[in-house]
């Protein structure tokens, strides 16, 4: 699959500058309106927040090897927006509040400026990273769905089940929600408002005539993308789902918006789950992709945990970078089918998580 490669083996960049140039990595879309933009651009402070010197420092180091564009200072319209106020370089997102509170449940992403320039620019650079990539994962999916028809034949049963009264500290335990629960049905692209210790349960079928492989990754507020269930990692984040048999794969989970660890409250915002269905092609071998998965944030901010059902207190997130996952925008974009086989089908689930 075509959009698969470029986003396995698009490379050691941020962004791509343009569609044109995204072709030639393997991608290929179909689309009535402009394809998929792989740009991502980031918006330094405007010169009236500029109050350090090493900002302007740690910027043209963190982006002097290319690949993410630098916008206007100031540009609202900018995938990411660099600000600067108490003593720190804060990594806004348009959309989302500006939050300077520490320990807010949905606190900015920020870097301390008192520290040594190549640390700043470095943990600037993991940081746009980290959330373009996530970013390119979110649009690719949206494309998927947005351009999904009834014939791809891969079928979501979606539900999220509400705990009445449920403790905004309290603990998510067990394999199902309680009897109690309120489940209510999941649409793809259609937000669903969650909070701590809602159940979440996907059941993916396949009625195509053709066999896949699925997979399915958890994206949270800050760029942390994980892959469910846990042990598929072992199966290179997929697992096989023949067609018209009849059986599904699911996928479930707790969301869980405090760290009874820490006994803090963990981010919330607006969060993802993305369903891949990869048709199998003449070789029969089974796409590797964990590549797609990349730990949080965690140097600047404690995000939100998804815990399994069966993994209580355990660390649910893989720690492969690998590959360039960006971001761009994606809009009236299909998949179409090329050479290698039957197009890549996606399914994009959102959430706007509060405590």
């Amino acid at each position: 699959m075509k959009i698969l490669k470029a986003l396995l083996l698009a490379g050691a960049m941020f962004a791509l500058p343009a569609v044109a140039e995204a072709r030639t990595l393997g991608l290929l879309v179909g689309a009535a309106e402009p394809a998929i933009n792989f740009r991502f651009i980031v918006s330094p402070p405007p010169p009236e927040n500029m109050a350090a010197e090493q900002v302007n420092k740690a910027i043209a180091e963190a982006f002097a090897e290319g690949g993410t564009a630098l916008g206007a200072p100031g540009n609202p319209d900018a995938d990411l927006l660099l600000r600067v106020t108490d003593k720190r370089l804060w990594i806004v997102r348009p959309g989302r509040p500006w939050v300077t509170n520490p320990g807010a449940y949905d606190e900015t992403p920020s870097l301390a400026l008192d520290t040594y320039p190549e640390t700043l620019s470095a943990g600037l650079k993991t940081a746009v990273w980290s959330l373009a990539r996530a970013s390119k994962l979110l649009r690719v999916a949206n494309a998927l769905g947005a351009g999904a028809g009834a014939d791809d034949g891969i079928v979501t049963k979606a539900t999220i089940s509400h705990i009445p009264g449920q403790d905004a500290k309290g603990a998510c335990q067990g394999s199902e929600p309680p009897p109690q629960a309120q489940a209510t049905p999941l649409a793809p692209l259609l937000p669903s408002a969650a909070g701590n210790c809602d159940f979440v349960d996907i059941e993916v079928s396949n009625d195509s005539g053709q066999d896949c492989y699925i997979a399915g990754f958890y994206v949270d507020a800050l760029g942390g993308v994980a892959a469910l269930p846990r042990k598929s990692a072992n199966t290179g984040c997929v697992r096989p789902l023949p067609a018209g048999t009849g059986k599904t794969l699911a996928f479930k989970f707790w969301i869980d918006t405090w760290d009874e660890k820490a006994n803090k409250p963990s981010s919330t915002g607006a969060e993802n789950f993305v369903v891949l269905a990869v048709p199998k092609d003449a070789t029969h071998q089974a796409p590797k992709l964990c590549a797609l998965t990349q730990p949080i944030l965690t140097a600047m901010q404690q995000t939100r945990g998804i815990e399994e059902p069966s993994t209580r207190g355990k660390s649910n997130r893989l720690s492969a970078l690998l590959g360039a996952v960006e971001g761009g925008a994606t809009r009236g974009v299909s998949a179409a089918p090329d050479e290698d086989g039957p197009a890549m089908s996606g399914r994009l689930f959102v959430f706007d998580v509060k405590p």
